[in-house]
């Protein structure tokens, strides 16, 4: 299949291009993998590919699929993905490629049912987490940056303003009581009153700051550890769920609600987060509730569970090959109102492998292969 080559976002992706060439820098996160599903039926997963033991070689790229349909290659071109993705909760309506090399900026562009529609735009160096970016109801856009911000402006093109910062909040009652030491999610609101994860390092907060008249305020929440956010996604009907990790001698990856009082635990694994191979949402089919698909690495190989937002985990297939970078499930509607088809990719190099559930649940079966043109020694 062919990539990276005619970009569509004409000098922006060239001078991306050149700038990434000029020296190396971190790769993106492993976290970023996953992916979302949406309720209309379009899911987009991020996958990492490549030589996952050299930075300057391991590139990510965007599958999506349509309702029932085959996953195809969509992967934003003319810049160098080896910085990660990020797909913009909880529509999949923006795709962010973050910094890469000397780059300062992140390049960003629209998608319609998960594919490229309209002309890219530049962001602030976004941070390497899976909800880092979010784009409302109404256009409007929330972000994360790298150096602990929250910008929001009225679309992609801006501009953009300074909500608060991982130091303004740390000065707020709420933040002194989580002992805030970073920002990791955002959902913009239409109208306002976006909604904040952090990292927390003292027990009791939920680690999620609202505002009302009064200011930022976090929820409670009764673990035994302080609570990091992996995702913060919005529900229906403007409610919010979330992705924690709870610290402590027995870590858990937890999924829930977020009140105005604090986090509402759904399914939840005994899980380090440092596992977690990717995670991603399952949006709400008409009538149903939201959850999150979770694969996380283990002694035997990689083992993927489905959390629901309130409710019980439950497995999802025996143990998979150490060489799955994701697993994705569909949205319910999707497949005719039946449970959501459920994809494990496999990665050898350039080599993507769809493995799906059978009927029974009880073994993973490869539904297709695909040769990926990764565009090796491009970023050196």
């Amino acid at each position: 299949m062919s990539r990276r080559r005619g970009s569509s976002w004409a000098a922006l992706g060239v001078i991306v291009l050149l700038v990434g060439l000029l020296t190396a820098g971190p790769s993106g996160g492993a976290t970023l993998a996953g992916g979302i599903s949406t309720a209309d039926g379009t899911s987009v997963a991020v996958i990492p590919m490549g030589h996952f033991n050299d930075p300057a070689n391991k590139f990510f790229e965007t599958f999506t699929a349509g309702p029932a349909g085959s996953w195809v290659l969509t992967t934003p071109t003319g810049v160098a993905t080896n910085g990660g993705i990020v797909v913009a909760s909880p529509g999949a309506n923006a795709a962010a490629v973050l910094p890469w090399y000397l780059l300062r900026y992140t390049a960003v562009r629209p998608l319609d049912s998960g594919h490229a529609a309209g002309a890219g735009e530049v962001l602030p160096p976004l941070a390497v987490s899976p909800t880092s970016l979010s784009v409302a109801s109404d256009g409007s856009v929330a972000l994360v940056t790298r150096r602990g911000a929250v910008m929001v402006g009225p679309s992609l093109a801006g501009p953009f303003t300074t909500l608060t910062s991982v130091t303004a909040l740390r000065r707020t009652p709420a933040g002194r009581r989580c002992a805030i030491v970073g920002l990791t999610s955002v959902v913009a609101v239409a109208g306002g009153r976006d909604v904040v994860g952090a990292t927390c390092t003292r027990m009791g907060s939920d680690g999620i700051f609202r505002r009302d008249s009064s200011g930022w305020y976090s929820g409670t929440i009764k673990v035994r550890g302080p609570v990091s956010v992996l995702r913060l996604d919005a529900g229906p009907s403007g409610t919010f769920t979330g992705l924690i990790s709870i610290g402590g001698v027995h870590p858990v990856v937890a999924a829930g609600r977020v009140t105005g009082g604090g986090f509402e635990l759904g399914g939840a694994v005994r899980q380090r987060s440092s596992s977690l191979r990717s995670t991603a949402l399952v949006a709400a089919a008409p009538g149903a509730q939201p959850s999150y698909v979770i694969a996380a690495v283990g002694t035997r190989g990689v083992s993927a569970a489905r959390l629901p937002i309130a409710g019980v985990a439950a497995p999802l297939g025996p143990v998979l090959p150490r060489d799955v970078q994701a697993v994705v499930m569909e949205t319910a509607s999707a497949t005719s109102g039946g449970p959501g088809r459920v994809t494990a990719f496999s990665v050898e190099g350039s080599l993507l492998k769809e493995l799906t559930l059978a009927p029974a649940g009880t073994r993973w079966v490869v539904a297709a292969t695909q040769h990926i043109a990764v565009p090796y020694g491009s970023s050196q």
